[in-house]
């Protein structure tokens, strides 16, 4: 609507959602929005800007951000991805940047036991509380201890860290609950575990229901298929019109050699409703999750042998996990992820990275190399930058790095953990590499000397110390009102800006969050 509606603004589009969206029948007084947003009394959320066609997002942003302007006396909040939130490209941006933090131990041990006792209750109704119970913590205790087992080089097994995540979370305690009882592990590696849940979504589940789900069960899994061919078409497009849901689903269903009786809406009615992996959001359809999307490009690309695809699209973040998962499907995905790394674009290597962590060990073997390429190419970009004086271009690129060394590019931030445990030989290369080529005003061990002489006190966290700080370096402007600069306010020039100005803390949260006081903790800088 944002993109279609001439002259639109936020009173008109919130009052057109509650009507034609929540009630119809819904009686609201004249000029209701407009009143309340003028009054200063309404709290707006944009939900999902990572879910915008790439052709609209700057559109969009335009949109958002002069409405924020317009009405800047209520409270916004707008929600995406972090790799989606790059392209939100207005210039009045959210004041505060908050990030959803990965599931810690805990987290997970909690979700996992009350999840079955959840599950317990409702489908155990006539049993005492006592035998819900245990039979909640039986099957707890056995996802647990698979969650947390060791691998075979002794370290946290790729599932725990994709159980950090809470929507794969949910996905897995499902699968293992379909699983319970039939001594059936589950899998370490995610394409694994996407496999496993297309087969309960699509075939486990129908047939326990006694549900015919149209298109055959049969190896060449036309089910699946179809779905696969539906996701390559949409590319990086997240959602589809119901009308052309349903004409690509036909036409996919005839290419596979069913006579034209075939129903497509009830096979598409039947993916929404019993399977449910297509969901209505709004008056658009989506697959439930992204990364299920991302997953059946991948298998399509493979089915149809169409690499180059993947090499012309990867940019797109749909097209990027497609391409982690492309590697990991490859018997010998060799060639494929040095193409990658022998590209000059930093983010090509960091793909290619990507790609390679994510391969099981036996698949690893031929790539040894690429490992020490990694160490002796891994800060090129950084030092040409910083050789050449393109501070903010050197900023952005240690940004960069920290994520991909900490291995936290999906969230796009840094947490205290993650901090923590930053490796110690990469962190003083990149500080070194800063103090060196800025003749020591530049630098993470610069900035831990001027916080430590504003009262820093390792291993406490002081709020008053950090503004303080941020005050000293020129990080925010008139003390008294606490104007926290933004990213563009910066000054990105060596001789006009504050000593210990740079780099700047993009890769935490907030300027709250404990990860940068972290930093400062740390004995080796």
């Amino acid at each position: 609507m944002i993109t279609t509606t001439e002259e639109l603004d936020l009173p008109t589009l919130i009052e057109r959602h509650l009507k034609q969206d929540i009630s119809q029948e819904l009686d609201l007084p004249q000029n209701w929005a407009k009143s309340h947003l003028t009054r200063q009394r309404m709290l707006v959320m944009f939900d999902g800007f990572d879910e915008v066609k790439p052709e609209y997002a700057e559109k969009v942003s335009q949109w958002i951000g002069k409405q924020w302007q317009d009405f800047r006396q209520n409270y916004f909040i707008l929600t995406s991805r972090p790799k989606g939130y790059q392209a939100f490209s207005s210039e009045h941006k959210p004041r505060q940047k908050v990030f959803i933090n990965e599931f810690t131990d805990k987290n997970i041990h909690d979700f996992v036991y009350k999840w079955y006792f959840w599950q317990e209750q409702e489908t155990r109704v006539s049993r005492s509380l006592k035998s819900k119970q245990e039979a909640a913590d039986n099957k707890a205790k056995d996802l647990i201890n698979q969650l947390f087992a060791l691998d075979d080089s002794g370290e946290s097994s790729t599932l725990l860290a994709l159980a950090r995540n809470p929507l794969n979370l949910n996905m897995i305690v499902q699968l293992h609950r379909a699983n319970f009882g039939s001594e059936q592990k589950l899998p370490q590696q995610r394409v694994d575990l996407f496999r496993r849940i297309f087969d309960l979504q699509l075939i486990t589940r129908p047939q326990a229901r006694g549900i015919d789900m149209i298109l055959d069960n049969n190896e060449e899994n036309h089910r699946q298929r179809v779905l696969q061919q539906l996701a390559l078409k949409m590319g990086n497009t997240t959602t589809i019109e119901y009308s052309e849901l349903l004409s690509s689903t036909q036409n996919f269903i005839q290419e596979l050699g069913y006579p034209e009786s075939t129903s497509a809406k009830d096979f598409v009615e039947r993916l929404i409703h019993v399977s449910e992996l297509i969901l209505k959001k709004d008056e658009y359809y989506e697959f439930a999750h992204n990364l299920f999307q991302s997953y059946l490009i991948a298998l399509e690309v493979k089915r149809l042998k169409q690499e180059n695809l993947l090499k012309e699209n990867w940019e797109q973040n749909l097209w990027y996990e497609a391409c982690i998962m492309y590697a990991t499907l490859l018997t010998n995905p060799t060639d494929f992820i040095v193409y990658f790394y022998n590209q000059s674009n930093p983010k090509a290597q960091g793909l290619a990275e990507r790609c390679y962590r994510e391969l099981p060990v036996k698949k690893r073997r031929g790539l040894e190399f690429l490992e020490q390429k990694r160490q002796t190419s891994l800060f090129t970009q950084l030092e040409t930058y910083l050789k050449n004086g393109q501070w903010r271009e050197a900023d952005e690129e240690t940004a960069r790095l920290m994520l991909l060394i900490a291995k936290r590019e999906d969230e796009g931030w840094l947490d205290e953990e993650s901090i923590n445990n930053f490796p110690c030989e990469e962190l003083r290369t990149i500080d070194k590499l800063w103090v060196d080529n800025s003749g020591g005003k530049f630098g993470f061990s610069v900035q831990k000397k001027v916080w430590l002489d504003c009262g820093g006190v390792p291993g406490e966290y002081d709020y008053d110390v950090y503004k303080k700080f941020a005050d000293e370096v020129g990080w925010r402007r008139w003390r008294r009102s606490g104007h926290w600069l933004s990213y563009d306010e910066l000054t990105f020039l060596l001789n006009s800006s504050k000593h210990a100005h740079l780099p700047f803390f993009k890769w935490f949260p907030s300027k709250y969050a404990r990860a940068g006081y972290a930093l400062f903790w740390r004995s080796d800088l």
